[in-house]
Formats: structure tokens, C-alpha cells, sequence
């Protein structure tokens, strides 16, 4: 029994907690704008972006068991937002993997070194532990703004159709506060995608996110091996008692 209640807490931290959190919400910052693109393309056109959104939104919410459906579609393009998203992830960290994987040596005072000697169980499921306390955050602050950023690029052809389509209806117009609104979001795409996602988000929070999370791991397999060569492999609950040297 107490084995079940451990493994049922670790899939509560690593997975339902953690990732049925914000995968759904990278999931939901893409699925909201495809319904809206799809029925744009499908119904025929407002007199006006704000009505034809406004109405948009009300349609959603006549649809039987929406809030269901919203949830298992957010979740499964979630989760393939995240595939998509670690390719992303790896590409942009690569450099930074070498680099800590090269140069850093065992840190004795820092916690997730010294986290064996915290622990009083034998079997601590430390993969777990290292996922839910280091790698979750590289996973929320890669996938999160990428669905978002998805999702601003459907909102964007959202406009574009509805632009296309009321100017296909009534003719040459002139610009309007809708063609306005069009622009505004072209010129966001551009500079999100071409310098703020690589230049700002990609190399000032993704990739020094990802090299704690990398620092952090092989602190934390040296301090096993420490820990083992101070008292053998785990066989009771003696490892908490020994202390590497140099540690604090």
C-alpha cells in the first residue's frame, strides 16, 4: 500500500500537477484561435472585426459540453505542442549542453549536490525529483510562450481572412480600424519571431533555464556517487548520515 501512495505522489508532482497544468495552457493558446480561424473561413462575415469576434466567441459557447471539448483538444495539441517544443529546446540549448557537460565540476556546497545526504528513504526516485523541481520550468518557459506564439500567428490570419473576406463582399474600401488591426499584428509576428523569440526570450530565459536544469543534474548524479563511495550502495537509510567532503 505505501508503495502505491508513493508512486501515485510522484505522478501527482512530475505529471497531473505539473505538466495536466501547462500543457492544456500552451494547448488552449492555439486551440481558441484555430476554432475562431475555422469559422471565419466557414460563416459569413460581420459588418465589423469586433462583431464578427464577439459572435465568434458566442458560438463557442453554444456548443454542447464545451468546456470538455476545449480541455481534451488544449490537452492534446498540448502535448504535441511539447514534442514540437523540445526539438525547439534542443536546437537552442545545444551549445549550452556541451558546455556544461565539458567544464563543470561537482559544486560539494550546492543543494542538488547534497540533496542524496538530504533524504531519508532508500529507493528516492531522484529522476522525479529532478524533473518536478528543475526540468518543469524549462518545459513551462519554452512551451507556454509557444503556443502562444502559435496561436498569435492564427489570430493574425483570423484578421487577414476577415479582411480578405469583407473587402471580397463590398469592394475597394477604405482603410478601416480592422485593416489597422491587421497591420498591428502582421508587424508583432515579425518582430516576436524575428527578434524578440530568438534574440530576447530564446537566449536571455530559455537557454539559461535549461543550463541550471543541466548544472543541476550533474550536480545531483555526483552527489549519488558521492554518497555512494562514502557508504556503498543504498541498502537502508544510512545515506543521510554521511557527508561528502567539502559539503555544508
Amino acid at each position: 500500500m505505501k508503495e502505491l501512495f508513493d508512486q501515485f505522489k510522484s505522478l501527482t508532482d512530475i505529471f497531473n500537477a505539473g505538466r495536466l497544468v501547462f500543457y492544456p495552457m500552451a494547448g488552449a493558446l492555439i486551440v481558441l484561435p484555430a476554432y475562431l480561424l475555422i469559422r471565419i473561413a466557414l460563416v459569413t462575415p460581420a459588418p465589423t472585426l469586433h462583431a464578427q469576434v464577439v459572435g465568434d466567441l458566442r458560438s463557442l459557447g453554444a456548443i454542447e459540453h464545451v468546456g470538455w471539448l476545449v480541455v481534451f483538444a488544449s490537452t492534446v495539441v498540448g502535448f504535441l505542442t511539447a514534442v514540437v517544443g523540445f526539438r525547439v529546446l534542443e536546437r537552442a540549448t545545444a551549445e549550452t549542453a556541451r558546455d556544461v557537460t565539458a567544464q563543470l565540476p561537482a559544486r560539494a556546497t550546492s543543494y542538488n549536490f547534497n540533496y542524496p545526504l538530504l533524504r531519508q528513504k532508500k529507493d528516492e526516485d531522484y529522476a522525479t525529483w529532478l524533473m518536478s523541481e528543475y526540468f518543469r520550468y524549462v518545459e513551462i518557459a519554452t512551451y507556454i510562450p509557444l503556443g502562444a506564439l502559435t496561436g498569435l500567428v492564427l489570430i493574425t490570419l483570423y484578421v487577414c481572412v476577415f479582411v480578405i473576406r469583407r473587402f471580397a463582399a463590398e469592394g475597394p474600401v477604405p482603410a478601416t480600424s480592422d485593416l489597422a488591426v491587421l497591420v498591428l499584428l502582421v508587424a508583432g509576428v515579425i518582430f516576436i519571431r524575428v527578434y524578440f523569440w530568438p534574440e530576447v526570450w530564446v537566449k536571455r530565459v530559455i537557454v539559461p533555464t535549461h543550463g541550471t536544469f543541466l548544472k543541476a543534474k550533474c550536480n545531483l548524479i555526483d552527489g549519488i556517487k558521492s554518497v555512494e563511495r562514502a557508504v556503498g550502495p543504498y541498502k537502508g537509510d544510512a545515506p543521510s548520515q554521511a557527508v561528502p567532503p567539502g559539503a555544508t
